[in-house]
């Protein structure tokens, strides 16, 4: 019953974090920074799986089956145990990190045309003439 709506959250927060980037008006700065929080969370499966395989080497920790056991506390191996396998939380993490990568590099290229459009002078060959505003004197009377 819980597995729905963490597959849900799991999948996506590389889409929100694009979505945030599309409907503020974000800096660089901030563009890169949500692009740096997506890659790093398409790899946060991986670096837990290595942070639990390096646990399990120091507490000399040894693994049966799918399961560790470690020989000062039995709660470590369930932790390490658990370390171990969030791996397979990859299969969610990925695909949600790299539709979020493009979908916030996409709003970065269209925030950088913008600002050069901006910024080079209007080419056109037609002079700016101002509008003539009609207004009317207090002193004329029709």
């Amino acid at each position: 019953m819980i597995y729905l709506p963490l597959i849900s959250i799991l999948l996506l927060v590389g889409p929100a974090l694009a979505a945030i980037s599309m409907t503020r008006s974000l800096t660089t700065r901030g563009h890169l920074f949500l692009l740096s929080i997506c890659i790093l969370y398409g790899i946060f499966p991986f670096l837990v799986t290595w942070g639990g395989m390096g646990l399990a080497q120091r507490f000399g920790c040894s693994a049966e089956a799918i399961r560790f056991i470690c020989p000062s506390s039995s709660w470590l191996g369930d932790v390490i145990s658990g370390m171990f396998m969030a791996h397979w939380l990859a299969i969610f993490a990925i695909p949600s990190a790299i539709f979020g990568a493009i979908g916030l590099l996409i709003s970065l290229i269209l925030k950088v045309k913008r600002c050069l459009r901006r910024a080079e002078p209007s080419q056109s060959n037609t002079p700016n003439i101002p509008r003539a505003i009609f207004h009317r004197s207090r002193h004329k009377v029709f």
